[in-house]
């Protein structure tokens, strides 16, 4: 059981897929950050707004893992 967790990435299409995910993911953080910044610098938003902003982007992401069967 001696096997690298970089095996995966020897399949092409693995490999392209895990790589399309990384800017995927990317590109949403930086979403995420823009929003962030609008809401502070543009519309001259404080803290309370970042939460609700984050618990607003959370909520989604709990009650569908919930229904799918995951648990976090």
């Amino acid at each position: 059981m001696n096997r690298s967790v970089f095996v995966p990435l020897t399949i092409r299409s693995y490999r392209q897929l895990f790589t399309a995910q990384v800017f995927s993911d990317l590109g949403n953080w930086f979403d995420f950050i823009a929003i962030e910044a609008l809401i502070v610098y543009h519309w001259g938003l404080g803290a309370g707004a970042l939460a609700a902003f984050a618990v607003t982007m959370g909520i989604p992401m709990d009650f569908n893992g919930s229904l799918d069967g995951c648990s976090g």
